[in-house]
C-alpha cells in the first residue's frame, strides 16, 4: 500500500493504470465508502474525484505543443499548479494530490510539478 506522504512520488513514477495507487487514493481522499473507481485508468473518474474533493479548484486539461503529452492545471484564485503525465488521468491525479498537499507543503514545484502563488 502506498503511504499518503509518498503519493506524489509514486504518481510521478507511474506510467499507467495502477490498482495499488487507486487503493491509496481512496484512503488519501477519504473515498473508501464509494465504489472502487479506477482513478489511474479513467479520465472521468479522475475528474470526478477533483470535483468532489477539490471543489474550490478549477481544472484544465490539455496537451503540450506537440499534441502528444497531456498536462493538467488546477487553479484557485491566483494560485496555480501544473503537472504533466504519461496519461491524462495521471496528470489530473498529480495536480489533485499536489493541491491536496498544499495546506502543509505548499505547491512544491520541485516535486515534478510547477506551482505559482501570488
Amino acid at each position: 500500500m502506498v503511504e499518503a506522504n509518498d503519493m506524489l512520488t509514486h504518481l510521478m513514477a507511474a506510467t499507467g493504470a495502477d490498482p495499488a495507487l487507486d487503493q491509496a487514493l481512496y484512503a488519501l481522499f477519504d473515498e473508501e465508502g464509494r465504489g472502487k473507481e479506477a482513478y489511474t485508468a479513467s479520465v472521468e473518474a479522475a475528474q470526478s474525484l477533483v470535483q468532489r474533493r477539490l471543489g474550490g479548484w478549477n481544472l484544465h486539461v490539455g496537451f503540450d505543443a506537440t499534441g502528444v503529452f497531456p498536462y493538467a492545471v488546477l487553479s484557485q484564485g491566483e494560485e496555480r499548479l501544473e503537472c504533466g503525465g504519461p496519461t491524462v488521468p495521471l496528470a489530473i491525479l498529480r495536480v489533485a494530490v499536489g493541491a491536496h498537499e498544499k495546506g502543509s507543503r505548499g505547491l512544491a514545484p520541485s516535486r515534478g510539478c510547477r506551482g505559482q502563488r501570488p
